[in-house]
């Protein structure tokens, strides 16, 4: 739902409620990260935003897994969780207010694959156009 904002004629429009679905986002994974299994999945319902993904493990390269678009970035520091495959212990993802997710590197570490939840708010504007393919 729309509403309008500021100005006159078709600019100044605003969202006041929406949903993107779920956004497949593995092209926007760098350093090594990969997908297993299923993809990288972003969505942003009214201002809450969430990210799952099931991840592949063994060409990581650095922490940074990659870079959220502008639309879905947390107002500061958020943390999310980890849990590698075949482990019953969790570790921290952290995501910054550049849309940076950072996965600690010793999560890639003597696994295969990791599940990664992350949910925070945003005061982000909607974006103008939506990232990665329907999912």
């Amino acid at each position: 739902m729309w509403r309008k904002a500021t100005g006159t004629g078709n600019t100044g429009w605003k969202v006041v409620d929406g949903d993107t679905g779920a956004r497949d986002v593995e092209s926007l994974l760098v350093n090594g990260w990969t997908r297993r299994s299923y993809g990288i999945y972003l969505g942003r319902v009214g201002s809450r935003v969430t990210l799952d993904a099931y991840l592949g493990l063994t060409t990581v390269t650095d922490s940074i897994m990659l870079t959220l678009p502008v639309g879905f970035h947390p107002s500061g520091w958020r943390y999310g969780t980890v849990t590698r495959t075949g482990s019953n212990g969790t570790t921290a993802a952290l995501v910054n207010f550049n849309g940076l997710l950072y996965v600690p590197y010793y999560a890639a570490i003597g696994g295969s694959g990791a599940f990664l939840h992350v949910d925070y708010e945003t005061s982000d504007p909607w974006p103008t156009t939506l990232p990665g393919a329907p999912g």
